[in-house]
């Protein structure tokens, strides 16, 4: 994600990681190069992933731009997931957040008056075929069954997930005392998550919503309705966070934050799903706008996107501001003279 912590020094200072996640319409990808030992088999698909970041200033000073400016958050590879960092401009280096995403950091710069820079890498990405486990009722283990050490680290209260928050608690616990305060945590998540599905209509918007409001308003989008599931779980003691992705496929472009932000997509859109520790199978993505449905909740894992080689893991949220440095961002560049054009592609590339 773009970071922009000072502009000609009229905004004020932000930390890197507070601003890195907001841009996922101004997206996010690249990586280090990991492999793992892949066969060559149909199972495999490979795209290319090509970013460019455009800078403009529409001011009569010149914008000083530091690393908080230049900072894009990257692509994270996995055991079904492998990106390789094939090219970028200008100088740069790689390291990772807080939450251990990484990062590509551009050379800071300066942007004069009425001209603009810009900065673009492109990826090499090979996806295999992730299978997800038989999930049923009956399998799912207890809200004992899950470790402390994870209900430690991923059940914590935070602006984006606001566990102690007095009406979420309360609604939390009147959905799982309809359960008969049920220990089986697959049974539980799907009860909150049905609860969600019903009540909280889609809406697409430029940037997440924070739970409570998502939860007054009863409207929201993919990360919004994620993001209202893991507080729910993260009340009830089941670890949970938020992941972004990207689905190969449509293209569009738009115009945003009073026209200080135009995206391209060419077949991409982002997304974002809960991703939630089940015992016995661990971790497992719910998607509560492309899977669930309410004829049969278990679908928001079963037919969640994650598990296709056309959908892509970009980065993890555990614990860094998503929501408020989504909300503060906007504001400054809406607030600066500072216009961001983001160009983003995938194709598809065939083995040689």
């Amino acid at each position: 994600m773009v970071n922009m912590s000072e502009i000609h020094d009229s905004l004020p200072r932000i930390s890197k990681n507070q601003l890195f996640s907001v841009i996922i319409c101004i997206a996010v990808l690249a990586s280090f190069t990991y492999y793992f030992a892949a066969e060559n088999d149909s199972s495999h698909v490979r795209y290319i992933f090509t970013r460019k970041i455009t800078l403009t200033n529409k001011s009569e000073d010149i914008l000083y731009i530091s690393e908080n400016h230049t900072t894009f958050n990257l692509l994270m590879n996995s055991s079904w997931q492998m990106t390789q960092l094939l090219n970028a401009s200008p100088t740069f280096r790689l390291e990772t957040d807080k939450d251990l995403n990484p990062n590509i950091i551009f050379k800071p710069e300066m942007i004069q008056q009425g001209e603009n820079i810009s900065f673009s890498y492109s990826l090499q990405i090979e996806q295999r075929n992730r299978q997800h486990p038989t999930i049923t009722l009956l399998k799912s283990g207890k809200l004992s069954d899950i470790p402390s050490t994870i209900q430690k680290k991923y059940c914590q209260q935070s602006y984006t997930w606001p566990t102690k928050d007095a009406e979420m608690e309360r609604l939390t616990y009147q959905i799982w005392n309809k359960t008969g305060m049920s220990e089986n945590v697959l049974g539980i998540v799907c009860e909150l998550a049905d609860w969600i599905g019903i009540n909280v209509k889609s809406e697409s918007l430029d940037i997440p919503r924070h739970p409570i409001e998502t939860l007054k308003l009863r409207l929201g989008d993919c990360d919004d309705k994620a993001n209202l599931l893991i507080t729910m779980c993260r009340i009830l003691g089941i670890p949970s966070f938020l992941q972004i992705g990207c689905i190969y496929g449509n293209s569009r472009t738009e115009t945003s934050w009073d026209d200080h932000l135009t995206s391209i997509y060419y077949a991409v859109s982002f997304h974002a799903w809960a991703i939630i520790y089940i015992p016995p199978w661990g971790w497992l993505p719910f998607d509560m706008t492309i899977g669930w449905n309410k004829n049969n909740s278990i679908n928001g894992i079963v037919l969640a996107p994650a598990y296709s080689t056309n959908t892509f893991q970009i980065l993890n949220i555990t614990s860094i501001d998503w929501v408020g440095s989504s909300k503060r961002f906007k504001q400054q560049v809406i607030d600066s003279p500072l216009y961001i054009q983001d160009e983003v592609t995938i194709i598809t590339d065939p083995p040689k």
